[in-house]
């Protein structure tokens, strides 16, 4: 059976029983007698309870979002502990305070502005052709990554931008990959009689013997060396 009155409970088993504090603050520490009533004597047993301090400890969500001082254990209930956002956040860092919320104690940060924004993160799962510029782990809110493929292919978006939405952020497009050119893409091809080139940049007037072993034409493609 159990009984409770306000924060002190008490359970009896038949055999043995126990008794529950809940809410213990410092002001509950004290010397409690416990014990059962019969008629005449009671015997009673001094029990000395110590409350100590509320402290807080590394929890979610402070302990996936930021870096803890090192050998950080604890902080004290109204104390503050400074950490860090870790690297796929926006860099920051800011002071969290212990406080007690019901029967726990949690990390709150001191305002809502102090917290970490989410970063946008390479996506590997686009198309694994694709190279972004700059290349990097994270990219921060606004920042504008540069895609490109190999030759012969072109990404179906350019340029694509981390955008912020409150503290998370997400980039502009959804899929990106790397689509072959069409024809009219393709490189430009340049047909110059090989004659007329050499007379061109050689100034001869008179054909060389070089140059009577030469094709009549040559195709160039632009960007090749000549």
């Amino acid at each position: 059976m159990k009984v409770i009155d306000g924060r002190f409970s008490i359970e009896d088993n038949m055999t043995s029983f126990s008794i529950t504090m809940a809410g213990m603050k410092p002001q509950d520490s004290d010397i409690y007698q416990c014990g059962i009533e019969f008629t005449g004597n009671d015997a009673m047993h001094p029990i000395t309870v110590t409350v100590l301090p509320g402290v807080c400890r590394e929890t979610a969500p402070w302990v996936e979002m930021v870096d803890f001082p090192e050998n950080f254990i604890f902080v004290k209930e109204k104390d503050l502990v400074t950490v860090s956002c870790r690297k796929q956040f926006v860099e920051k860092t800011f002071r969290l305070e212990c406080r007690q919320v019901s029967h726990e104690f949690q990390l709150f940060s001191r305002s809502e502005e102090t917290t970490c924004v989410e970063k946008c993160k390479k996506v590997d799962q686009w198309d694994p052709d694709l190279t972004f510029n700059p290349d990097e782990e994270y990219y921060g809110p606004d920042e504008l990554v540069e895609l490109s493929c190999p030759a012969g292919y072109k990404p179906n978006d350019s340029i694509i931008q981390c955008i912020r939405d409150k503290n998370t952020s997400s980039w502009n497009v959804t899929q990106v990959s790397c689509e072959p050119l069409g024809p009219s893409q393709s490189k430009n091809r340049i047909h110059y009689p090989i004659h007329s080139f050499l007379y061109e940049i050689k100034g001869w007037e008179e054909k060389s013997e070089a140059e009577a072993d030469a094709p009549e034409e040559c195709i160039y493609e632009v960007g090749d060396p000549v």
